[in-house]
């Protein structure tokens, strides 16, 4: 066959033809599913459903799994769960139970009640809402963990108190405004508490009774002052309170002879009491950047653990 000449029509490219559904433009991006609306057939709330039947079925699945195997730990988490299935209440021996990332509002308390054993429970990113419920405090005695964070919780009720075993307790992002000064006094055995972004002016004289606490976030509220109470709080290592309000450090805190990490960065302290900085022996970081400090306490040169120091801005 002759070679073709050069020069010759050229022949029209066809314009691709449309998709008959979404096509995302980059593959990391989901199809919404109605975008299937009516294609080959598709109903997208038949779809909805059918992922919907398909997480539950895992959900039993894992039921299941942890009755014949005898789990003491059970993680459903970003399952759409809006309740819990009848079938977990088979497993009375269930120590942990990670329920995050669900459609879980208030009443999902009253259920967990039911189940006696168990000590660590995570309920971050749900729809847990306003005032928790009085059934909170109808939780297992023995509930060790607690994770709250991530909802949109105003208040906790005083039965909360019931809870006098908790040593971790997480109710970070969500809409306090306070916590209760009986419900501190009662948590006597917590040794982490992160009460970050909410909006809490004030931290109660109660915290006292918290005298196992070793970790303590309070970043990112409103707080003008932390109290003088927080003295009795001996073993702790670690105090979070970064962008708040503070205008100054009370001198009682110096006497926390074991805290390693202080951060007050971004507040309005003008100075770092040289009384509370002095008895800070254990201290390894200390950040208090972004405030209004012109000086540096000549104290610092004597806390010989000292590794980090930041008070830029």
């Amino acid at each position: 066959m002759p070679p073709k000449k050069a020069g010759g029509k050229k022949k029209k490219k066809a314009e691709p033809a449309a998709a008959p559904f979404f096509v995302p433009k980059d593959l990391s991006e989901p199809a919404p599913i109605d975008a299937c609306e009516g294609v080959l057939g598709l109903d997208a709330a038949a779809v909805k459903e059918r992922v919907k039947a398909v997480q539950l079925d895992l959900v039993l699945w894992k039921i299941s799994e942890a009755l014949r195997e005898g789990e003491l730990h059970l993680e459903l988490p970003d399952h759409g769960l809006e309740e819990l299935p009848e079938e977990l209440f088979d497993l009375p021996w269930l120590q942990v139970l990670d329920l995050s990332n669900n459609l879980f509002v208030n009443d999902v308390f009253e259920d967990l009640a039911l189940l006696p054993s168990l000590k660590a429970v995570d309920l971050s990113t749900n729809l847990l809402h306003g005032p928790l419920p009085e059934t909170i405090g109808s939780l297992p005695a023995g509930l060790e963990e607690l994770s709250l964070e991530e909802n949109v919780i105003t208040d906790i009720p005083p039965e909360a108190a019931h809870l006098v075993g908790l040593a971790w307790l997480s109710l970070r992002r969500n809409m306090l405004s306070v916590v209760p000064g009986p419900c501190l006094r009662a948590w006597t055995e917590l040794e982490y508490l992160d009460l970050r972004s909410n909006k809490l002016t004030a931290l109660p004289e109660e915290i006292a009774a918290c005298g196992k606490l070793q970790v303590l976030h309070l970043s990112d509220n409103s707080l003008k002052e932390l109290p003088a109470a927080l003295a009795s709080c001996s073993q702790l290592r670690v105090l979070h309170a970064s962008k708040n309000a503070l205008s100054t450090l009370p001198e009682a805190v110096g006497s926390l002879a074991l805290l390693e990490d202080l951060d007050v960065s971004f507040n309005k302290l003008s100075s770092l009491p040289e009384a509370a900085m002095a008895g800070m022996r254990a201290l390894r970081i200390l950040v208090a950047a972004s405030n209004k400090i012109d000086a540096v306490p000549p104290v610092l040169g004597e806390l010989s653990e000292l590794e980090v120091i930041s008070l830029s801005g």
